[in-house]
């Protein structure tokens, strides 16, 4: 069986703050195209972050929320004080481990948490 990923596509109409967001604030990854119109990333699992330029976006982003789980919650919450971003962070129960809660550049919701057992044995 060939290997699959996921990705997911993001209608964007600022290209620029997108991208330095994406790139150097999560630094979600590798990438892999950079035009006008077309940014992609690869995600260390192997699936792609896209955005693609869009005037007038379709999809209202309160439809789509980005989850993002990583073993570096420290170094990023050090990079949003660098900068300036300031995310919501709260407990999910019953499991015990904080998230971080935030919106990007242009309102697309996007949760943080960290690597945990739990994560593996779902």
């Amino acid at each position: 069986m060939k290997k699959k990923s996921l990705g997911v596509i993001l209608q964007v109409k600022d290209m620029d703050a997108m991208r330095h967001f994406y790139q150097n604030v999560l630094q979600v990854g590798q990438l892999r195209v950079d035009s006008n119109v077309w940014i992609e990333f690869v995600l260390p699992d192997g699936g792609s972050l896209a955005l693609e330029w869009c005037e007038s976006p379709e999809t209202p982003t309160q439809r789509c929320r980005l989850l993002l789980v990583t073993d570096e919650i420290q170094a990023l919450r050090s990079r949003f004080n660098d900068h300036n971003y300031h995310p919501q962070e709260r407990t999910i129960e019953p499991m015990g481990f904080q998230i971080l809660e935030f919106h990007d550049p242009e309102g697309n919701i996007v949760l943080v948490h960290p690597v945990t057992q739990e994560n593996f044995n779902s």
